[in-house]
Formats: structure tokens, C-alpha cells, sequence
């Protein structure tokens, strides 16, 4: 199974990061303010790099920031549990929705989609937030997760559902 090359789980992947960042929900990195890049200066020295400065000055580069490996936040900003939480926290609301009679399939007012595709896709945007911060190709492995699913027997360990 492959998918269209225009579409780029891993690019919507980091845009999500970088809007969790901007909106304060993750710590920038402290080496290069978030922007995940340092500019390397002629004389050795590296300084943060803001995007709307414009491309590096003459004898200037930029470099991926090794204390966030270009994410520009740390892992260490956010716990994995309480990712894990807030992923949690995003079923949890999509059950809710599942409880009340066609809870699914109401229109939000801020968004006009029904709300389960919303509480959906906040899971999604939840799992792909911690994804990006950990450096996770999430494309390799859901391919290589399909692949594998798709060789597992029918009903494979007895289970119900």
C-alpha cells in the first residue's frame, strides 16, 4: 500500500508540533527559541535564528539545533504519561459524543463538521503532536503496520472484537 505523494502524515505531523509550540502548549527549546534552527556564524558562534529575520546573513548558516534536533522543543518538555493522558482524554470525549443519541453526528457550531469527526481528529492531532516531538515517522510505521495486520490470520487470537 502506498499513498499519494502530495500527502505527508510526517509534514502535518510537524505543523502540528509547531502550532502545540506556538500556542504554548509545549516548552520552546531554549538553544533556539523553537524555530528548531541556529544560525552558525563564520566565527563559530550560533545564535537563535527567528524566521521572519530572513535568510542568513553572508558567512552565516543555519543548522538543525542539536538540543531539539530541529523539533524546536525538547522530549523532556512534556512527560510521556501525560501525553498518553491527554490522547485518553480525546476517546474519552469521542465515547461521550457515542453515549448520546446521534451525539456523532451534531454540528458544532465553530466548525461546522459533525462532532465525532472532530473529537476524532483531535485524537489523531494528539497522537501526531507526540509523534513529531519524539521524531516518530508515523508514515513507516503505519505502512508497516498495514502490511503486517493485513498478513495476520482471520480473527487471529480467538478474541471477540
Amino acid at each position: 500500500m502506498s499513498y499519494s505523494s502530495d500527502f505527508s502524515l510526517n509534514r502535518i505531523a510537524r505543523q502540528i508540533l509547531a502550532n502545540s509550540i506556538e500556542k504554548g502548549f509545549r516548552a520552546r527549546c531554549e538553544s533556539c527559541g523553537g524555530s528548531g534552527l541556529v544560525l552558525l556564524h563564520s566565527d563559530g558562534t550560533r545564535t537563535q535564528w527567528e524566521p521572519k529575520s530572513g535568510p542568513p546573513s553572508e558567512g552565516s548558516s543555519l543548522w538543525a539545533c542539536g538540543a531539539c534536533h530541529g523539533r524546536g522543543t525538547t522530549v523532556a518538555s512534556r512527560h510521556i504519561s501525560e501525553e498518553i493522558a491527554l490522547i485518553h482524554s480525546e476517546v474519552s470525549e469521542l465515547l461521550e459524543l457515542a453515549r448520546i443519541p446521534n451525539g456523532l453526528e451534531q454540528v458544532g457550531p465553530h466548525i461546522g463538521l459533525p462532532a465525532g469527526m472532530i473529537e476524532a481528529a483531535d485524537i489523531i492531532i494528539r497522537v501526531l503532536d507526540l509523534a513529531a516531538a519524539r521524531d516518530w515517522d508515523m508514515e513507516k510505521a503505519i505502512q508497516a503496520k498495514v502490511k503486517y495486520n493485513a498478513s495476520r490470520p482471520v480473527k487471529h487470537g480467538n478474541k471477540l472484537f
